[in-house]
């Protein structure tokens, strides 16, 4: 299943750098998580528990340009959200912005090779986050048909 698989690659990569992961969908809703490695910010402890970000974090990491970046840039702290310094490379599928990668990096402190290796996991992805993304559109008329023999299609 393409959910495990991702899952598991952001799991490798977090162990591999020491480093909390994320993978956000383009409008910078978390997808997948690792666990904490020490570096956490109450941005990521928000998002983690609650499985959202605050908008005022979603505003920040959008207000960067994120969604037009085709390589891997910093996402610069902001004193007054309690948010660290991230590294993000976007997750890109035919042009198309699936998602983004994102990689505590407080102190500047990733070295060439690890930026290049969170860039190859993040071409790793790709593929699977389209395979994820036509299986939800697969399965959405489905559900939403579910619904609707439980609740009907007109008003009481």
């Amino acid at each position: 299943m393409a959910r495990d698989r991702i899952q598991a690659a952001v799991d490798t990569l977090a162990e591999h750098l020491h480093r909390s992961v994320v993978i956000n969908d383009a409008a910078v809703h978390l997808q997948y998580a690792s666990a904490h490695y020490g570096d956490e910010d109450a941005g990521r402890i928000r998002a983690v528990l609650q499985r959202e970000a605050d908008s005022k974090v979603i505003g920040h990491v959008l207000a960067q340009g994120v969604s037009t970046w085709t390589t891997a840039g910093v996402i610069p702290p902001n004193e007054a959200l309690q948010m660290k310094a991230r590294v993000c490379v976007p997750i890109r599928w035919r042009g198309d912005l699936l998602g983004l990668l994102i990689v505590m990096d407080a102190d500047g402190s990733l070295t060439t090779g690890e930026l290049a290796t969170i860039t190859e996991v993040a071409r790793d992805l790709a593929p699977l986050l389209a395979a994820r993304a036509a299986d939800d559109a697969d399965t959405a008329p489905v559900e939403q048909s579910l619904v609707t023999d439980l609740v009907g299609r007109e008003p009481l």
